[in-house]
């Protein structure tokens, strides 16, 4: 990590620590995985069971949940010192961390206590946000009038739910599910669309084939997650509801805003990218004084 983005001996303390376990825990699996025939053998839960043992698993929490409360600048050099390991275990782990932070501002006590707390306490727990769509994705960052193909329904105490989400990262492995439908038919999803917290198992949610995508095969990015005509609980399941602008604005914590998880989410994906210059950067520059070239 450039000198210039460190601010505080923490954040270097930190970033030496994740510096240390990736040349400890990923490193050392990263070419043998990479290899596996099947893209859903490519996934290590050894890795994810030694991010938890380290506490980078649930770093992004606030300590009343056992993180560390790492802000969005360290933890997108978290994320950039993972992906010099392998970028697919920086694409694990920069969506546990951000969806984490997301459960732990926008779930009320009661899904904390169904969620959050389960997330913690268990060491495999990776985390998935089901957004895009075949016909959706990044158009919900620029509002687009059009509206999600997953729709939902109210009837009776919930909601029936149907449709498809597509390259949903973490899926096939992730335990909870952050899943943004249509409620409002009659508008964009920018303003008629509710999310909902499933966990894995819940009836008629499945998850597809695993894509086999060149350079991040120690993830397991899904071609769909789909939900059939399924009934959700209202009160249990939703805990987001859009109301006329701001997509991701959660009702029950009005200072968390949208710009806040986008900017994250942004400089996470920027950061996982570019490890692919400074990293080989760095080892061709190695190489050639290992040469004697220059």
């Amino acid at each position: 990590m450039e000198e210039i983005f460190i601010q505080t001996e923490e954040q270097r303390a930190i970033l030496e620590s994740v510096r240390r376990f990736v040349e400890e825990e990923v490193t050392p699996r990263a070419a043998m995985l990479d290899s596996s025939p099947d893209p859903e053998d490519g996934f290590s839960w050894e890795i994810v069971e030694a991010a938890d043992a380290f506490g980078l698993r649930t770093m992004a929490l606030s300590e009343d949940y056992g993180g560390m409360g790492t802000d969005s600048l360290t933890t997108a050099m978290v994320v950039e010192e993972l992906g010099k390991g392998d970028l697919g275990i920086s694409v694990v782990f920069a969506q546990t961390l951000k969806i984490a932070q997301i459960m732990e501002k926008a779930l009320n006590e009661e899904q904390k206590q169904r969620a959050l707390i389960p997330f913690v306490e268990d060491p495999r727990a990776i985390l998935s946000i089901c957004i895009t769509e075949p016909e959706n994705a990044s158009n919900y960052l620029v509002p687009y009038p059009s509206s999600f193909n997953t729709k939902a329904e109210k009837q009776g105490d919930g909601w029936v739910v149907n449709g498809m989400k597509h390259f949903i990262s973490n899926s096939n492995r992730s335990r909870f599910f952050l899943v943004f439908v249509q409620t409002d038919k009659d508008k964009p999803f920018t303003e008629g669309s509710t999310c909902f917290l499933l966990e894995r198992g819940h009836p008629g949610f499945t998850v597809g084939r695993v894509h086999d995508k060149m350079g991040e095969r120690l993830a397991n990015n899904s071609a769909s997650t789909e939900l059939q005509k399924r009934q959700l609980p209202d009160l249990k399941s939703k805990f987001h509801e859009s109301q006329g602008g701001t997509f991701l604005e959660f009702q029950e914590n009005t200072d968390f805003r949208v710009i806040e998880k986008l900017v994250k989410e942004q400089i996470s994906k920027s950061q996982e990218k570019s490890y692919l210059k400074s990293d080989s950067l760095e080892k061709r520059i190695e190489d050639k004084f290992q040469k004697d070239e220059y």
